[in-house]
């Protein structure tokens, strides 16, 4: 289980899927498989409301590009 952290002055923080860096909630994008678990596409999600694990995305150009062209680089199970 991840490491709950106190919510700093700009809100809770989460972490970029490409360069790991850690910021603010606000400051992402935030993505979640289009048809459910298992599903290849990501959709945006820029109310942050849709049910399902979330992946996030910060705002650099070449973040944003490699996420939308190859997805992230996670493991299938």
């Amino acid at each position: 289980m991840e490491e709950q952290r106190p919510a700093g002055p700009d809100g809770p923080e989460r972490m970029c899927c490409v360069c790991r860096r850690r910021l603010p909630k606000a400051q992402l994008e935030r993505y979640v498989r289009a048809g459910g678990e298992g599903a290849e596409a990501f959709t945006p999600d820029p109310r942050k409301i849709l049910p399902g694990r979330g992946l996030y995305v910060c705002g650099r150009e070449e973040c944003r590009e490699r996420f939308l062209r190859r997805g992230v680089g996670r493991k299938k199970r």
